[in-house]
């Protein structure tokens, strides 16, 4: 009997070019509402000192400010090729969206 095909046990993509913060490439959970989701992208904005400061809605340092989240076959940074199984790029591939958490109330664009 044959299995199916297990997806790669490589789950995260660490890039020595990445930004030191807010910058993320992986296979695991995603905010693009998939059941499998193919890699994504997150990159996202976190509240300092002087964005709470300037911004009453935000509560402490570290909050989310905004996240934009991306489907990505390859890192944008070193242009590795990310590995999928043969059939999980879905046929609308490329889906992104952008939450932002800034406001009173959160909004995904």
């Amino acid at each position: 009997m044959e299995h199916p095909p297990q997806r790669s046990a490589e789950t995260k993509h660490e890039c020595p070019q990445f930004p030191a913060t807010g910058v993320s490439l992986s296979l695991t959970h995603s905010k693009l509402l998939r059941e499998r989701p193919p890699w994504h992208l997150e990159i996202q904005r976190e509240a300092t000192e002087s964005d709470l400061e300037e911004n009453h809605q935000l509560e402490a340092v570290g909050d989310t400010i905004w996240s934009t989240v991306l489907e990505v076959s390859h890192c944008p940074y070193c242009g590795q090729g990310l590995p999928l199984l043969p059939g999980e790029r879905p046929a609308d591939f490329g889906r992104f969206t952008h939450i932002d958490t800034s406001g009173w109330l959160s909004r995904r664009v």
